[in-house]
């Protein structure tokens, strides 16, 4: 309630029976961002994972964000109901940098991000992770998606949960790193031992 999940969903039109699936929606991300990844990238992304997962997703919402964002780990937001099966992705800074605060990050928040940066530096009295354009993209296509895509998965087998979203965030991890790039890839390999 307190992020207006609400009125942002009821700002989505449901698709009629004739739309092509998933609708794509870009705003500009504004002088100071950029958005990390092309649609065509995150469509081709969503026909690698299985059909059934993926099938009920209405829209992709390239969405401009706000320059004071609370959470700049948020990468993506996933909204469901009235029709309506959004995944909204999250420009970056054009500096490509990852904010995490004045504190030195936590190990477990470094191995987060490992495969795609290990850039740790001190920038303006904040601790950054330095990223490439192509770093975002991958890390942006290997995780974000497959981790919306295991809300969506989540949710439209399970359900909310009362529990403040931990069962759902949980699902959606696993979801995620069962279809990362480096899931898919340990499963060929084990497939073909």
């Amino acid at each position: 309630m307190t992020d207006n999940i609400f009125n942002r969903l009821h700002s989505v039109q449901r698709p009629s029976p004739q739309d092509q699936l998933p609708i794509v929606m870009a705003d500009n991300p504004s002088r100071d961002f950029v958005f990390p990844t092309t649609s065509d990238r995150v469509l081709g992304r969503l026909a690698e994972l299985p059909a059934d997962d993926v099938d009920g997703i209405t829209h992709l919402w390239f969405r401009r964000t706000d320059l004071d964002r609370t959470d700049p780990q948020r990468f993506f937001d996933y909204i469901g109901g009235s029709g309506v099966q959004l995944i909204v992705i999250y420009p970056w800074p054009k500096d490509l940098l990852l904010r995490l605060g004045s504190s030195r990050p936590k190990p477990k928040t470094l191995n987060r991000y490992r495969p795609w940066t290990t850039d740790l530096r001190k920038v303006d009295r904040q601790w950054c992770l330095v990223w490439t354009a192509d770093s975002v993209e991958r890390f942006t296509l290997e995780s974000v998606i497959p981790t919306a895509v295991g809300y969506y998965d989540a949710w439209r087998r399970h359900r909310w949960v009362g529990d403040g979203g931990k069962v759902m965030h949980a699902r959606a991890e696993s979801y995620a790193a069962r279809w990362s790039v480096t899931g898919v890839e340990e499963r060929t390999r084990s497939d073909e031992a």
